[in-house]
């Protein structure tokens, strides 16, 4: 991890005190690493493990843990190993501070529904371009407008998160991403390497943006629903009117047998 920027979390800053943690500021190639590494669930019934996938990509990342002063053994190969050390909450208040210093905050994802939000408005449009002042780069992205054969396309060359080691929506933004500050992307094999270099919170921020200006949100489904409802019971009342039902009749010319 040579050139990355190395931050650290002190003791004091942790409920116990007791150990200090320096670890490797991530980029979005590093999540979609860990991501192929997590061991998810592949079979009915199988329990995921017991930390995340957040968990496993801060233990990638740790550079050194140090207790008292002295450096403590890191394991460069079992990496949920390098947590068992922390207490619990002090594991617990080191990744909320990780996860806020790496992630979208709350104020950012707000702030990226309300741009997509404005771009449903008016005539759809063919493409989106998010512009430099609101992405946590400062660089402005371009990305086309999929239609449902884009979707498939993307459906059917992405696998899995273990495998492809993103979600299948930032996969389906890397491949109508097709600009970064008005310069031209380049293809690639594995479209999802156009984020390699970005940061989680970048591309995160852009798949909100994506999502909610391209996919249908919870409203528009409701309202869906309630039309077909509707629908529905029109066909009902409509069937229900038309269906003819013949009265029996009983032929009283036959005689019981009990008769005398």
């Amino acid at each position: 991890m040579n050139g990355k920027q190395v931050l650290t979390i002190d003791a004091s800053s942790t409920p116990n005190q007791v150990l200090t943690v320096s670890f490797y500021v991530p980029d979005y190639g590093d999540y979609t690493k860990v991501k192929r590494l997590y061991p998810y669930p592949t079979r009915e019934g199988e329990q995921r493990p017991p930390y995340s996938v957040e968990e496993l990509l801060f233990a990638y990342l740790i550079a050194e843990i140090r207790k008292k002063g002295k450096a403590l053994a890191i394991d460069p190969q079992d990496l949920p190993s390098r947590l068992e050390p922390f207490a619990i909450d002090d594991r617990q208040a080191i990744m909320q501070e990780f996860i806020a210093t790496c992630f979208p905050d709350e104020e950012q994802q707000k702030a990226a529904r309300n741009f997509a939000l404005e771009q449903r408005k008016g005539e759809p449009r063919p493409s989106i371009v998010v512009p430099a002042l609101i992405t946590p780069s400062g660089r402005s992205y371009t990305f086309v407008r999929p239609n449902t054969g884009a979707q498939w396309k993307a459906d059917n060359s992405w696998k899995s998160a273990s495998e492809n080691g993103c979600t299948l929506d930032e996969y389906l933004l890397a491949m109508c991403l097709t600009h970064i500050d008005g310069k031209e992307v380049e293809p690639y094999k594995d479209p999802i390497e156009v984020f390699s270099g970005e940061s989680i919170e970048l591309v995160q921020f852009l798949a909100m943006v994506f999502v909610n200006a391209f996919l249908l949100d919870d409203k528009a489904a409701e309202e869906a629903k309630k039309r077909g409802k509707l629908n529905k019971q029109k066909l009902r009342a409509a069937f229900g009117s038309s269906k003819s039902v013949t009265p029996r009749t009983v032929d009283t010319t036959q005689t019981s047998a009990t008769q005398v």
